[in-house]
């Protein structure tokens, strides 16, 4: 039978956490019978230029990959039984293409390859190709001096670092301290695992959410992508187990 929590070692009740308003809200591991309704309200977005289908397809992919994968997770926020937020994260700097799969993750991948169209699917597959050249090809920009990319062994990824994806608020929620519960969640359960520190990206021109990652203690070590599409790559040391932190 299938465990309703995919994870392993991940609290199934999950940790309590006070909103701004006074309101209480729920953090626990994403199990597969909750991606449906989460979809319906975030869809992860890929990078680059794909179809509205290919793009869904995506989404998707994205989201039951971190379900079912070992070492990806995925944390929703609930408050009064309603969706608040989502964040979704992995232990390591390796893609989760390159990762082992369940065997769960295999069989609903190859029956999603018959359902979704053939056109959606052909662009997603050279979506995912050209993106593995880029980053093979692509160069960092370090304080003036060339760094590699994100999945090699720069000084600020290692297989000790964790790497959160996404995060998303649901809007009526936002600005109630949503992400930030969400983030401490994520980094509390990368302690948990070995990490030593964590990394994000950040689109130069969202503030918000530059600011919010300031604020929880991440800072500016890399910059990449095109000129006018620049992306920031943020990095925070995480204390060892043990040791008292802020949320």
């Amino acid at each position: 039978m299938r465990p309703e929590v995919p994870h392993a070692g991940l609290n199934a009740v999950g940790s309590m956490h006070l909103l701004k308003d006074g309101r209480r809200m729920l953090v626990r591991p994403v199990s597969e019978r909750d991606l449906p309704g989460i979809l319906e309200h975030f869809r992860p977005t890929p990078p680059g230029r794909l179809s509205e289908g290919a793009a869904r397809a995506y989404g998707e992919l994205k989201a039951w990959l971190h379900v079912t994968t070992p070492g990806a997770y995925m944390l929703a926020g609930w408050v009064d039984d309603n969706l608040a937020g989502v964040v979704y994260f992995r232990d390591g700097p390796v893609s989760l293409p390159r990762r082992v799969m369940s065997f769960t993750t295999f069989k609903w991948l190859a029956r999603k390859l018959f359902t979704w169209p053939a056109r959606d699917v052909g662009q997603l597959l050279m979506w995912g190709f050209r993106r593995s050249l880029h980053r093979l090809a692509g160069l960092f920009r370090l304080s003036g001096r060339s760094a590699t990319t994100i999945d090699s062994t720069a000084p600020y990824i290692h297989a000790h670092a964790g790497l959160i994806t996404d995060v998303f608020t649901v809007p009526v929620l936002r600005g109630l301290g949503v992400a930030k519960a969400l983030l401490a969640a994520a980094e509390a359960v990368l302690r948990e695992r070995g990490a030593t520190r964590v990394a994000l990206y950040v689109a130069s021109d969202n503030e918000p959410a530059f600011r919010l990652y300031e604020a929880r203690g991440y800072g500016v070590v890399a910059v990449c992508g095109a000129p006018g599409a620049h992306h920031f790559l943020m990095v925070k040391e995480l204390p060892s187990i043990g040791t008292a932190t802020n949320t």
